[in-house]
């Protein structure tokens, strides 16, 4: 568990301190603890911070170089968003995100449960 101060400040909502962090040489796509941790726009929705889910969105369409291993913000971290947000009752940020992304209110990153089919044996009419 743990998280670049950047990941922190998109928890926190602080898009002051984002603005700064960026400006400073902060990596919006450093990767998240393996354990527990949250991309920023992951960090932003399960929080229920929509200024800062904007910010993410305006500093994702504005950066212009990716280092090597980077690979920006991908649709599984916006689908753990929206179900984060979800979860958490944000449905402004989930709506947000949805707009923005042009994803479905409804997707998720978690694969579909497929149910048991319960079968009543014996039948009724079964002597």
């Amino acid at each position: 568990m743990g998280g670049t101060a950047l990941q922190f400040a998109a928890i926190s909502g602080n898009c002051e301190m984002a603005v700064e962090l960026l400006e400073r040489g902060a990596n919006l796509y450093m990767l998240p603890s393996k354990i527990m941790g949250r991309w920023p726009i992951e960090g932003a929705a399960e929080n229920g911070r929509l200024e800062m889910i904007s910010f993410l969105w305006q500093a994702q369409q504005q950066t212009l170089y990716l280092a090597f291993e980077d690979n920006g913000f991908r649709e599984k971290n916006f689908k753990k968003a929206l179900r984060l947000a979800r979860d958490n009752g944000h449905i402004g940020c989930s709506d947000l995100i949805a707009h923005l992304t042009k994803l479905p209110v409804t997707a998720t990153d978690i694969p579909p449960v497929i149910s048991p089919i319960y079968i009543d044996w014996p039948p009724p009419d079964w002597s």
